[in-house]
């Protein structure tokens, strides 16, 4: 009858929705490497940019030129600003890497536990119709789908731990960014439009690390 295998049913679909959030979830963090390579170079071009400005600064007070020295100090403080704002966003994208990397670690965890589950519904449904080869042990199926399951709620809260950190150096960043952007305004220069979308959007994350069966 149709309704002893609903359950199976049910846990065949919750199994291929783990699959695809654990495929989802590796996509994400593959392309996390290449955000991180693009924040190691803009903090490689900001440190040059600094230096530059230094040794100009230093050019200028060694010289008499009032106006030389106000536009050198000017430039050495928004390159700074600058820097400090790369190199922010350079920890930003490492804490989210770290993240995604732990959002992976879970799915990958979620995903077998549904494994586990499909298993143990079809187990049931096969002991129901007294179908048990040798060997058979519905407590084995039950025992493995509770030890996956806790498995993955271990890896569900460090996941959480890590998107908490994740997100407070994306403050972290956004607020060094908006001094750099305050500074370079005041200082005459133009305003950088720079990528400042939250890489890990909490109600996404939300949406993604949670789920029922847990």
């Amino acid at each position: 009858p149709m309704s002893e295998q609903r359950p199976v049913i049910h846990a065949e679909d919750d199994l291929a929705l783990a699959r695809r959030e654990r495929a989802r979830a590796e996509v994400e963090y593959k392309q996390s490497a290449t955000l991180l390579e693009i924040a190691q170079y803009e903090e490689k071009q900001a440190d040059f940019t600094r230096r530059a400005a230094r040794t100009r600064l230093l050019s200028a007070e060694s010289r008499a030129d009032k106006r030389e020295l106000r536009t050198a100090k000017a430039d050495f403080a928004t390159a700074d600003a600058q820097l400090k704002a790369a190199s922010a966003k350079l920890r930003d994208m490492r804490a989210s890497r770290d993240y995604l990397k732990a959002e992976l670690g879970y799915r990958a965890s979620y995903e077998r536990a549904m494994e586990a589950r499909y298993e143990l519904e079809k187990a049931r449904l096969a002991a129901a119709h007294q179908i048990e080869p040798k060997g058979f042990s519905l407590d084995e199926y039950e025992r493995q789908f509770h030890d996956r399951m806790a498995q993955a709620k271990t890896k569900l809260i460090r996941a959480k731990e890590k998107r908490v950190a994740a997100n407070a150096a994306h403050d972290r960043w956004l607020a060094f960014e908006h001094a750099a952007q305050e500074l370079r305004m005041r200082n005459g220069g133009p305003p950088v439009d720079g990528n400042q979308e939250r890489p890990v959007d909490e109600e996404a994350a939300d949406e993604h690390s949670d789920s029922s069966t847990l």
